[in-house]
């Protein structure tokens, strides 16, 4: 019997092969093969689907709706367009795709394509996707309907080409700005992962003509212990690596005697504590009191009721739906952040009536809270809600926050006083958070670096000072300033062949025109 000849693969009229190798005809990718057309195949429908609508003609009896059936889903005006197209213009990507039994020819340009591989990779880093995202057939049907010429890359590609094209590229733009900056000032903080690694992120903020911009220059992860020396052996290899040793004159962390000492003794930088974080620790040491721990359980019980249980949230639904009021759902305390405790409160609050309703109608559930506790829950909404208001005011990434942070901690101290709690426990809490407040930020006032910027802000000057001696203090600090800059930039005009030092030279000779004059 005549031995069968063993038929020929319809991937061989697409891919080229030299010995374990084989290239594809349409975007040159070379493969390696391992004695089976499975990977070539695979390649050919994740790339060049058109091709394989080539693979078997339809038959003339063939209907419509049924060539239509092969082809990846698309409206009738979408195929009419894509069957019109007429004198495409030159590329070297060029695709192939059946329409109606015929073959269309078109093409993509090769900015085109640059183009859009670049907004895709942007999408993907600004909305933190992961770069599977193109293998997904979804996304890849998706991306085919937006632009069916569009050829979309590999994950491979992506992580080998696009990402470092464009990391390249921003790294570059960064380094150019820092250059042109002469003063900058940096944030830094340390935070361990839930595997256990600790990081250290470094951000620099500058200010160009008059808008603020600040860049994440680093995240590093730390290896040994956290001392001083260490943390500033790292702070230090970020600085050079960025060029911008020299340039920085001012560094913010928390409170933490390594950070503190990293910096003014190791790096001999001017050390600003975040007034943010310190103020959060005197919200959590005010909300350490007894009674309110109690109130605080209470609340969390409730609102892990209604979390957990679909009978207890209906319920609760049921209610908003008979009162006519809004639908509204609880809010769970989160332990690291005090204001999501105001938040859980102020919901509360909101839903006093139909979740005292509801909670009536629900065998099993919590101990509802009783007048005391609504009237406690109202004291700490009144106490907590104006820091919760000064830490979003120095929360801001566009404007500068030094200057204002003297007369906000005035304004929450003033807000806090007048609060008016209407029980015991509020006024412990109203008591307990000033005497903090002054223990933790009292100093803020006579503060050097917080003094000058609140006296050379316009809006505030010396007004903005609860006492005026501190205000004539930063005055006396700034003319002193103003003064040796005076000497130093008329020393430098006096001697021949002399610069103005870089760092002060257009604030120098602006002063030193302001004296003479």
């Amino acid at each position: 019997m005549p031995r069968q000849t063993a038929k020929r693969s319809f991937v061989w009229d697409h891919f080229v092969r030299r010995g374990d190798i084989s290239m594809c005809s349409e975007c040159k990718r070379e493969f390696k093969f391992f004695g089976n057309t499975t990977n070539l195949s695979e390649h050919l429908k994740r790339k060049h689907p058109a091709l394989l609508l080539q693979k078997s003609k339809p038959s003339q009896d063939t209907s419509c709706e049924e060539i239509r059936g092969t082809l990846p889903s698309t409206s009738t005006t979408e195929t009419s367009s894509q069957h019109s197209i007429i004198h495409p213009p030159p590329s070297k990507r060029k695709r192939q795709v059946a329409l109606y039994g015929k073959t269309q020819t078109y093409s993509i340009s090769e900015n085109e394509q640059t183009e859009i591989d670049q907004s895709l990779v942007e999408m993907i880093v600004s909305d933190f996707q992961p770069l599977s995202i193109v293998e997904n057939k979804g996304f890849m049907k998706y991306t085919n309907k937006l632009n069916g010429h569009y050829d979309l890359p590999s994950r491979k590609k992506i992580t080998t080409s696009l990402i470092l094209n464009i990391y390249t590229a921003t790294l570059s733009k960064v380094k150019n700005e820092l250059n042109l900056s002469s003063n900058l000032s940096t944030t830094t903080d340390i935070w361990t992962s839930s595997s256990t690694k600790a990081f250290l992120a470094v951000t620099a903020h500058y200010i160009n003509g008059s808008q603020l911009n600040s860049y994440l220059l680093e995240t590093k992860q730390l290896v040994d212990r956290h001392s001083a020396g260490n943390v500033a052996s790292s702070l230090r290899e970020v600085f050079e690596s960025w060029d911008i040793f020299e340039k920085v004159h001012c560094i913010v962390t928390d409170n933490a005697s390594n950070m503190r000492n990293a910096i003014t003794v190791h790096l001999n930088k001017t050390h600003q504590p975040c007034i943010a974080h310190t103020l959060n620790l005197c919200t959590m040491d005010t909300l350490k009191h007894a009674d309110l721990q109690q109130l605080l359980e209470k609340c969390k019980n409730i609102v892990g009721h209604f979390k957990r249980s679909t009978v207890a949230s209906g319920e609760l639904a049921k209610m908003h739906d008979q009162m006519k009021l809004p639908l509204l759902k609880v809010k769970q305390d989160v332990s690291t952040r005090w204001n999501s405790c105001l938040a859980m409160m102020q919901r509360l609050e909101e839903l006093k009536v139909p979740l005292s309703a509801a909670m009536s109608n629900l065998p099993g559930s919590p101990s509802l809270l009783s007048s005391e506790d609504w009237a406690l829950i109202k004291d700490c909404i009144c106490i907590l809600k104006p820091i919760e208001a000064m830490t979003s005011e120095l929360s801001g990434e566009k404007y500068i926050t030094l200057s204002i942070i003297i007369p906000l901690i005035r304004g929450v101290q003033h807000a806090v006083e007048n609060a008016q709690p209407i029980t015991s426990t509020g006024k412990i809490l109203q008591t307990n958070f000033h005497d903090i407040l002054l223990r933790r930020l009292g100093y803020v006032e006579s503060s050097k670096i917080c003094a000058k910027a609140t006296l050379l802000d316009p809006r505030l000057k010396i007004l903005a000072f609860d006492k005026v001696i501190n205000g004539n203090q930063a005055l006396k600090w700034i003319t002193q300033e103003v003064e040796d800059l005076i000497v130093t930039i008329t020393q430098h005009l006096e001697t021949p062949n002399s610069e103005i030092p870089c760092t002060q030279g257009r604030v120098g000779k602006l002063l030193l025109l302001t004296h003479f004059r």
